[in-house]
């Protein structure tokens, strides 16, 4: 992502899935780097959030991205893994 985003500067998108590095960090890292990327009245989808061994990715989640004020988040954890998303509204 980051040599793509240097070579794409101005690139904003409508969807966004983030489905990369599972650690703490890389999980951070990669929400941090794409939330800025995504368009007013695009979707972020971020996999895992309720994985029983990755506990942490749902305070990562909620602390980069649900407390955002422009951010309409939700979580879906009734099946399987889980998955968040959210919908940038400004």
């Amino acid at each position: 992502m980051p040599a793509h985003f240097a070579a794409h500067p101005d690139a904003t998108y409508d969807l966004i899935t983030v489905d990369g590095d599972h650690g703490p960090e890389g999980a951070l890292r990669d929400l941090a780097t794409v939330l800025p990327r995504l368009r007013i009245g695009g979707a972020i989808v971020f996999d895992d959030i309720s994985h029983p061994e990755l506990g942490y990715l749902r305070g990562i989640w909620q602390r980069v991205v649900q407390s955002q004020p422009n951010m309409s988040c939700h979580v879906y954890d009734e099946t399987g893994y889980g998955v968040a998303f959210a919908i940038r509204m400004r």
